[in-house]
């Protein structure tokens, strides 16, 4: 197998890895619980 081929099976190993990683670590966290007080009068639509 030449040289440059193998680079770049190993390159994209390596990007492929990289972003299955990423992707996975990445979970949209709440930073605070946000609370808003409701009026004891509020009315449904």
């Amino acid at each position: 197998m030449p040289r440059g081929l193998l680079f770049v099976i190993i390159l994209l190993l390596i990007v492929i890895g990289g972003a299955i990683l990423l992707s996975r670590g990445v979970k949209e966290q709440p930073t605070h619980l946000i609370e808003v007080e409701v009026p004891a009068n509020a009315a449904p639509r």
